[in-house]
């Protein structure tokens, strides 16, 4: 396992889309986090699709459905220009931040995706992720 610091999350507004209530949160990039009973249940194609489109978000976002239970999260994320993904590092720190502020969650957070589990903590107002780290390839950059 490996940690890494992410940043300093701030919450930089709240918006109410569709009947849905979405914290936006900045972690150096934007996400949009919204509480459902599901998140495996819910629409994330649809919904991360669309939301890319709205005014609010001049760049875009990445939209993450999430479920807090037993001092753990839950949470399906759609990426920005890219769709569903298995996992997000920063939708990860995202997730785990908004639930300190609605849920009182404190100390190390587990974050459940479908890719695996990572683990958020906040010292000092800084964000850091932790998880397994492996080699996915070696190469050089450069000339020949």
């Amino acid at each position: 396992f490996r940690s890494v610091q992410v940043g300093k999350p701030k919450v930089v507004g709240h918006s109410d889309i569709d009947g849905r209530h979405f914290h936006l949160i900045d972690v150096g990039n934007p996400h949009a986090v919204v509480i459902v009973d599901d998140p495996e249940a819910s629409d994330v194609l649809t919904i991360g699709e669309a939301l890319q489109t709205e005014d609010i978000f001049e760049r875009g976002t990445n939209v993450e459905f999430i479920s807090v239970a037993d001092g753990r999260v839950r949470m399906r994320v759609w990426e920005r220009g890219v769709g569903e993904t298995l996992a997000c590092g920063s939708g990860m720190v995202a997730a785990a931040f908004v639930a300190t502020k609605t849920d009182g969650l404190d100390g190390p957070i587990d974050v459940q995706v479908p890719g695996g589990t990572g683990q958020v903590e906040f010292r000092d107002g800084m964000a850091w992720l932790r998880g397994p780290a492996e080699y996915s390839f070696r190469g050089n950059v450069g000339e020949r």
